[in-house]
């Protein structure tokens, strides 16, 4: 867990260079490749770490796109109270 976390913030960071979507991707692979490594050195052994990775990736997508989701839904709604009602 701490491995994924520590590793979304740090490609979140590397990935700042990048325009528009650097910092996202940085942040999906940086908990990839943190869960990764933690899991890696924690259990030592590979297939058990790379789906603890892969399920880190796999969240961390889940809860972008649920923000994401959620933040179309609440513009909507202020834009329905403000111009419409």
């Amino acid at each position: 867990m701490w491995g994924a976390f520590i590793g979304g913030i740090i490609g979140a960071f590397v990935g700042i260079p990048i325009p528009i979507l650097g910092n996202l991707i940085g942040a999906f692979l940086g908990a990839f490749a943190g869960a990764l490594i933690g899991e890696w050195i924690r259990h030592g052994r590979f297939s058990a770490a790379i789906r603890s990775a892969y399920g880190a990736f796999v969240g961390r997508m889940g809860a972008a796109v649920l923000k994401f989701i959620l933040a179309v839904v609440m513009a909507t709604a202020l834009l329905l109270q403000a111009f419409v009602w």
